[in-house]
């Protein structure tokens, strides 16, 4: 199966089915593919199950790539795509599945799991940010009981979203005294130090944006990040015109002190990346404060429904968990089927199981 003439048969399967329209449409999936995924030798392996009129009712959108293990010895990993083992050096992209009819997803998912042991030469399986309790997540912990693959949970998190239908005030009301103080109250303060202005992001200024984000997080995280090869993955996204580009840009005088970079797919917006200037007043939490001026965007746009902070937390606590309600459960599991590193990484974990002990 090939990117370039499944679009329309991808989108009418994600259309019948329950997983997220952004991450999980055509267009994330080959814009990621064809800025992250191809140029590094990958192979493509989108498994499709049709039914008897063939009609594409389950799509698993995986690819093959090897990893050289001490640069020796190579590893044969499937894994999603948007997603790569050790970090894909892209946007993080959440909530993933395999794409199926609700009225049949247990049985294609299994026979997607079935045709990838007996079909495909791999050592290990990756499902990056699976949601728990999906049927893909059901299916894959009973195709390795099944099939004797050794499993391991790589990583846990959740993701937290806002109902924006509401207006910005009735929001602040629900929020806790310290909460509402921190994501409302310290605009005053904020105020008294110059003007304050709120610009929007959108297909024009984005880049100017994520050039700022690579300020924002060297200075937050003392790690310096590209955004080169995400702006070109965001203009692919932009020609295709299904999704738009949103966030907001706050200005203390001239200076860009804090902003979000979203994406707006229907009545959702995703909060994708944030960022703000650390030091603008010590009674200022600018985190909180951009985030707070993010909803009340969201909350006087009519036409959006949802904004979702997708999963993460920050440096120092959950600060979602204060501003927002709890959506997903999401697992990064992996599963060894080569004897040889199905014996190691047994070893490894009852290691380190004696040492957590």
């Amino acid at each position: 199966m090939e990117f370039s003439t499944l679009k329309d048969q991808w989108q009418d399967v994600l259309n019948r089915s329950d997983a997220d329209r952004l991450f999980l449409s055509w267009h994330w999936m080959s814009s990621w593919w064809e800025t992250y995924g191809k140029l590094n030798n990958d192979s493509l392996l989108l498994l499709g199950v049709y039914d008897d009129s063939n009609t594409l009712v389950c799509l698993a959108p995986f690819y093959l790539s090897t990893k050289k293990i001490k640069n020796i010895y190579p590893v044969k990993i499937v894994q999603f795509l948007g997603t790569r083992v050790g970090g894909s050096g892209s946007f993080r992209t959440e909530y993933l599945q395999c794409i199926a009819d609700s009225k049949a997803s247990e049985n294609c998912i299994k026979e997607v799991f079935n045709y990838l042991i007996q079909k495909i030469d791999f050592d290990e399986l990756w499902l990056n940010d699976l949601i728990v309790d999906s049927v893909t997540y059901l299916e894959s912990l009973k195709f390795a009981d099944t099939k004797k693959i050794y499993k391991r949970i790589q990583s846990e998190s959740q993701s937290y979203g806002i109902n924006v239908e509401t207006s910005f005030i009735n929001y602040v009301e629900t929020l806790g005294k310290n909460t509402r103080l921190k994501v409302y109250n310290r605009r005053k303060v904020l105020n008294s130090l110059g003007k304050v202005t709120i610009e929007p992001v959108d297909s024009h200024n984005f880049q100017n944006i994520l050039s700022k984000l690579t300020d924002f997080h060297l200075h937050r995280w003392d790690e310096d990040i590209s955004y080169v090869r995400h702006s070109e993955f965001i203009s692919k996204l932009i020609a295709y015109s299904a999704i738009q580009v949103c966030g907001i840009i706050i200005r203390l005088d001239n200076e860009i002190i804090g902003c979000t970079f979203d994406l707006v797919l229907g009545e959702r917006s995703y909060n994708i990346q944030s960022g703000y200037k650390d030091g603008v007043d010590k009674k200022i939490a600018m985190g909180s404060l951009t985030i707070g001026y993010a909803i009340e965007y969201y909350c006087d746009k009519p036409e959006l429904k949802y904004y979702d902070f997708l999963a993460g937390e920050g440096k120092k606590s959950n600060y979602k968990v204060r501003i927002a309600k709890l959506e997903l459960k999401i697992k990064t599991m992996q599963f060894v089927s080569s004897p040889m590193r199905r014996y190691l990484y047994k070893i490894k974990d009852k290691l380190d199981l004696l040492k957590a002990r």
